[in-house]
């Protein structure tokens, strides 16, 4: 009897030893890798306008897609484990149970030593595919037909070079439209069997072409050089009393964009008696094109017995886009007879 109470003391002893493991919650240690590839895509036909060098409209069809990419990441996880022992129960039946079908594991581990330690796995796994805010836009040209309608200068039936584009000479057209009016242009095309129609506005009042696009900016800045000329009727370089004399202001623009609206400010710095600067030949010039001259002309007068004092004039010049030259000062002189 004292070695069956033994045995099954023993039994129960080991049997309190089995070890098995406890694993914990797994845990992302890093992103490894990030693979990209395309999504969804749509296409829409596109029509752009611009004026080139030789001032023809260029009317620019295309295809464009937008695909919205998509990324997902190849994570490594890590899940660690801790060593547990089993408890004897204290349940007689509970007792009988774990000596059946416990024990044999604990002497299976004894025999071939296989008692786990504590530990950790790491692994990798590819992430879902999921959409990310980029997006990448490709076009390509539609060549084909394009339909112009400008409205008093008529409607054209253009047909496009294989990159897509169509040009307009627009000098013609501009002898058709009334100065100091805005038009509407309409240009109308066909790409893949999909309709698309456009318009620009051309402000005539300017000698040029206002987009109502994004592209309202000239793609190279105007460099305006100013030069002042003052004549005078006896040619002594003196506005004499009772004299009119004149300031030409010649801008040039060597740059490789053009200027638009351009406005000459002349200002009297200090108080000048009996003279009068008036502007003889408009005081804004609409529009400069690269490597030309535009002029105005302001007329000074002198009323009678005004005294001799000096004259200093200042020229500002303004420019739409803010390709503005340095002021300039213009030194001259009164005398009285």
């Amino acid at each position: 009897m004292r070695r069956l109470m033994f045995m099954m003391c023993l039994l129960a002893f080991l049997g309190g030893g089995c070890a098995y493991r406890e694993y914990k919650e797994h845990r992302v240690l890093r992103t490894v890798d990030t693979q990209a590839r395309s999504g969804h895509s749509s296409s829409s036909p596109k029509i752009y306008f611009e004026r080139d060098d030789r001032g023809f409209l260029v009317v620019d069809v295309k295809k464009e897609t937008v695909e919205q990419l998509q990324e997902r990441d190849k994570v490594m996880y890590e899940r660690c484990w801790e060593v547990r022992r089993h408890d004897v129960p204290d349940n007689p039946i509970e007792f009988l149970f774990f000596l059946g079908i416990e024990v044999p594991f604990v002497i299976l581990q004894a025999v071939l030593q296989l008692v786990p330690e504590p530990g950790c796995n790491t692994w990798t796994e590819w992430a879902d595919w999921k959409y990310t805010d980029k997006s990448r836009t490709s076009s390509m040209p539609c060549p084909g037909k394009v339909f112009l309608d400008c409205g008093p200068a008529g409607r054209y039936e253009l047909l496009t070079d294989k990159l897509g584009k169509a040009r307009l000479n627009m000098s013609p057209l501009l002898n058709h439209l009334t100065r100091g009016r805005k038009w509407t242009i309409s240009a109308k095309a066909l790409c893949d069997g999909v309709s698309v129609i456009d318009s620009i506005k051309l402000d005539t009042t300017k000698l040029g072409v206002t987009w109502d696009t994004p592209r309202t900016q000239p793609d190279f800045p105007a460099h305006l050089i100013v030069s002042v000329k003052f004549v005078d009727h006896n040619g002594n370089n003196i506005l004499d009393d009772r004299e009119t004399a004149y300031l030409v202001v010649t801008i040039t623009n060597n740059g490789r964009g053009d200027a638009f609206e351009v406005d000459v400010i002349p200002r009297l710095e200090e108080k000048a008696n009996g003279v009068v600067l008036r502007p003889a030949k408009g005081s804004r010039i609409k529009w400069i094109p690269k490597g030309r001259s535009q002029e105005c002309i302001f007329r000074l007068t002198a009323k009678e017995e005004v005294p001799a004092q000096p004259l200093v004039i200042r020229m500002s010049i303004k420019e739409l886009n803010g390709f503005e030259p340095l002021p300039l000062k213009v030194i001259l002189a009164t005398r009285p007879l």
